[in-house]
């Protein structure tokens, strides 16, 4: 009988630890956003133009130069001219504030690589009007790019904005995994 006593007491003393472990990772509750409050993410890559071009002569140098080369040692895809891309410059508004407004450099060491971008903003629930404006930052003086488009969120619920870059347009996809293309 003594050692079913230990046996017990053994098994008690080492579930324990294991309840406890339980009860406290599950029982005080936690959620990160208030219950009324909805989140909007912007991610996306975007290739933006290159910095310079060729001219009509530097093409034919560029031209003559890739027949003389074997076909091995053709760079497929190559363009004439600089690698290195512009930044993007983005505003975007929600129900008229602006929320963010940045310039985005491309990434890659001599600035050759696409733009990328993450930003996350809480909102309240309910009925919002999202506009998103771009511009490649080549012609300081060119028109924004502008998508609009109006949004319903429920408390908890998470709308991504991301871009299409065969439709060159911007999207949003909600909760329940809806594709939206956003109005220019």
């Amino acid at each position: 009988m003594s050692s079913s006593k230990l046996n017990l007491g053994g098994i008690v003393t080492l579930m324990a630890p294991i309840v406890l472990i339980f009860f406290l990772s599950t029982s005080p509750g936690y959620t990160y956003h208030q219950p009324d409050e909805s989140m909007i993410i912007v991610s996306f890559k975007k290739t933006t133009e290159r910095r310079t071009l060729c001219d009509d002569s530097q093409m034919e140098d560029f031209r003559s130069t890739e027949d003389t080369q074997r076909s091995h040692m053709r760079k497929k895809g190559r363009n004439c001219g600089s690698r290195d891309r512009v930044s993007l410059e983005m505003i975007i508004n929600m129900d008229g504030d602006e929320r963010f407004n940045g310039l985005i450099q491309p990434s890659g060491l001599n600035s050759d690589g696409v733009v990328f971008i993450y930003e996350r903003f809480s909102i309240k629930a309910g009925d919002h009007t999202i506009e998103v404006k771009v511009r490649d930052n080549k012609d300081p003086n060119a028109e924004f790019k502008t998508f609009k488009e109006s949004i319903s969120l429920k408390g908890h619920e998470i709308a991504v904005i991301d871009y299409d870059k065969g439709k060159d347009s911007f999207f949003l996809i909600t909760g329940d995994s809806t594709f939206r293309t956003m109005a220019k």
